[in-house]
């Protein structure tokens, strides 16, 4: 069963899946490793890839 909301609903399942932070008392097994891909289309690329990267400070 897939949760969009934020509440546990009254439902029967063996699972949950949710993007939602972990509720009090739940038991929370991450699936899959999270990785961030950044992606944007060629147009802005072709924009910023000259460009100098902001300094982090």
């Amino acid at each position: 069963m897939v949760a969009n909301d934020t509440e546990f609903s009254d439902n029967i399942a063996d699972c949950f899946i949710t993007v939602a932070p972990p509720q009090k008392n739940f038991h929370i097994v991450p699936l899959v490793k999270e990785i961030l891909y950044p992606l944007c289309s060629r147009t802005i690329w072709n924009e910023l890839q000259d460009k100098k990267l902001p300094d982090a400070s």
